[in-house]
Order: structure tokens, then C-alpha cells, then sequence
């Protein structure tokens, strides 16, 4: 709309609003959820008034929802390249912080770790993966692709590294197969994609299920 780069923008966007949440999820005033429902919707009607009555849109509105994976460019690809560097660095070099504050940030605290900052590195990451992944698969299906392959895996392993490893392969998995789909299907890719993630969640908790009455 002020005519800047999507990257630019959107980053900026992006990283303002993921620190808000960290922040006031921090301070315990309201749950995660309820931070992440008021900020993304208040921030979606501030985009939606300014649009309407400064710029136009450049993107068809399916587009910006649902993405145009069939449509990404050299740079999308490069971005979403380094992005998974940058974040594999940094699980990396932060492993076991990351470990101990994940599961217990109380102790983390005690234990002299900047657990705030912490939540900030993660939330920073957490945004531009999403800023990175947008263009492709859109606003509305970038949650269900992060979430679901890691809930998937979560149900399989209760291993930390596990879980960090077998999601990024599930993640990749789903997103071949689901493309492979949408092709023999004629649907959209990035529904293709969910559907997939969501039937190998569902076989999982079937499994999972099953395993525990067997041991029963």
C-alpha cells in the first residue's frame, strides 16, 4: 500500500506483532490463545481499513488466504531456504536452553536463563517462518502447516529431538504427497497439503489409540 517490498513490510508487520504476544502472553494477564486471537484480529482489521481506504490490492483475495503455490518465484524459494537454515541454527546452537525452558520455565528462570528473551528469539523465528511461508501457501493454511505435522509426530514420540527431526520430515512428506494430490484431484494445493497433514494426524491418534488398548 506505502509501496515498500512485501519482505519489508510484512517482516516489520510481522515481527511487532509476534513480540506484542510474546509479551503479554508473558505477563500472564490472558492464555496464549486468547493473546494470539485478540492481536491477529486486531492487526487483520487495522490491514483491512487501511486498504479499503488508502491502496488497493495487488493479490487476489484467495491468493492472500490460500497462497499460490503453483506460483512461487526464485525468491520465495531462496527466502524460505535461508529462513530453515537460520531456524536450524538456531534450535542448534540453543538446544538444550531451549529444552529446559520449553518444559519447565519456571526452573529455566531459577536457573538464571532469560527465559523472556527466550520467548522472543522464538516468536522472532516463529514470525518469519511464517512471513516466509505465506506467499506460498497463504494466511489461513500457514498455522495448519505448522501445527499439525508437529502434533502429528507429538503423538508418536515423546523425544524433544525427536519431535524437532520427525516433524520437519513429516512437514516435507505431506507437502509432496499433498501436491502429488492436488495434481490427480484438481484441487488446491495448499488445501491438498492440509488435508493430507490432517488425515496422517487423524491415523496417528487411531494408532496411538490402538497401542495403548493393545498394551491394556
Amino acid at each position: 500500500m506505502v509501496g515498500v517490498g512485501y519482505y519489508a513490510a510484512a517482516g516489520l508487520g510481522g515481527l511487532f506483532t509476534a513480540l506484542t504476544i510474546g509479551r503479554l502472553s508473558s505477563r500472564r494477564v490472558l492464555r496464549a490463545d486468547a493473546v494470539i486471537g485478540v492481536v491477529t484480529t486486531a492487526s487483520l482489521a487495522v490491514g483491512v481499513a487501511a486498504l479499503a481506504r488508502w491502496g488497493q490490492a495487488r493479490r487476489s483475495l484467495d491468493a492472500v488466504l490460500f497462497g499460490s503455490i503453483l506460483g512461487v518465484e526464485p525468491l520465495d524459494v531462496g527466502v524460505i531456504a535461508f529462513l530453515a537454515a537460520l531456524t536450524a541454527t538456531v534450535v542448534a546452537l540453543r538446544y538444550r536452553t531451549l529444552l529446559f525452558a520449553t518444559f519447565d520455565p519456571e526452573v529455566a528462570k531459577a536457573a538464571g536463563i532469560r527465559v523472556d528473551r527466550l520467548d522472543d528469539l522464538l516468536m522472532a523465528l516463529l514470525a518469519l517462518t511464517v512471513l516466509g511461508t505465506m506467499q506460498v501457501i497463504g494466511a489461513v493454511l500457514v498455522s495448519a502447516t505448522l501445527v499439525i505435522p508437529a502434533a502429528t509426530v507429538r503423538l508418536v514420540t515423546p523425544r524433544f529431538g525427536a519431535m524437532l527431526v520427525g516433524s520437519t520430515v513429516w512437514g516435507a512428506v505431506t507437502g509432496g504427497v499433498g501436491m502429488i494430490a492436488a495434481y490427480h484431484l484438481d484441487v488446491p494445493p495448499g488445501a491438498a497439503i492440509t488435508l493430507v497433514a490432517a488425515l496422517g494426524f487423524v491415523a496417528a491418534a487411531l494408532a496411538g489409540r490402538a497401542a495403548r488398548r493393545l498394551r491394556t
